[in-house]
């Protein structure tokens, strides 16, 4: 399906006279992150591919077709991971390669609100601003990490019930197309942690974050960008 489906639906597009043409590719492709004793393995757009089973190969090789249709203007999102099977999981992944439903999302409309981007592939993930010393350092104390960068969160876990992990063998960082593109990750930790402490200050960014996505809407409209595929 990865790769003769990604093949199908790029032929309908050049045949449509698609301008533009998003896959949604994965993470994955990067392989496994460090071991035990050893800082976190970053992935960025840099990050050598290292695809060690069917689905990573299929993604690279799906990847690879968007090369070969030079009329489409494609761009690669390797997303993150989305299912886990608990909703604290589903959050805590985010300290690692984890990506919100909602994330995802904006990150296909902020590509689509850019005209010209540098690179054709980019890392999505619902991550937190860290520096790469800070990501490394995800692989050897993470709750020191999560200490500095969001301070009270390891706290309010464990008053929850929630165990935040004492490392994590990669991390994914949304840098380049956070500089790229505008893209700014609204379901980060941060945002569990405001959820947390019982919606203070939420209502009020829900309703500037639907002023901006109103907004989004419109300029997707005003550039004529309902001819596009993902």
């Amino acid at each position: 399906m990865n790769v003769r489906g990604t093949q199908d639906v790029l032929e309908a597009a050049a045949r449509a006279g698609v301008a533009r043409f998003i896959l949604a590719s994965s993470t994955s492709v990067f392989g496994s992150g460090t071991p035990q004793g050893e800082p976190a393995r970053v992935l960025t757009e840099q990050t050598k591919l290292n695809p060690e089973d069917v689905y990573d190969l299929t993604k690279v090789a799906a990847e690879r077709l968007t090369e070969g249709e030079s009329a489409l203007k494609s761009t690669i999102l390797r997303f993150g991971r989305f299912f886990f099977p608990s909703q604290s999981g589903y959050h805590l992944r985010k300290l690692s390669t984890g990506l919100d439903v909602h994330d995802a999302c904006q990150a296909i409309v902020y590509v689509l609100l850019t005209p010209q981007l540098p690179k054709r592939a980019y890392c999505v993930a619902s991550d937190l601003p860290l520096s790469r010393e800070q990501r490394e350092m995800l692989g050897l104390d993470a709750i020191g990490v999560l200490r500095d960068a969001l301070p009270g969160f390891a706290e309010a876990a464990a008053a929850r019930g929630v165990q935040v992990p004492s490392r994590v063998s990669k991390s994914v960082s949304s840098d380049g197309l956070k500089r790229d593109t505008g893209y700014s990750p609204e379901r980060t930790l941060q945002w569990l942690a405001q959820v947390w402490a019982g919606g203070k200050g939420t209502a009020k960014k829900r309703q500037v974050a639907m002023r901006r996505h109103a907004s989004r809407d419109r300029a997707v409209a005003a550039r004529g960008l309902g001819n596009a595929s993902c």
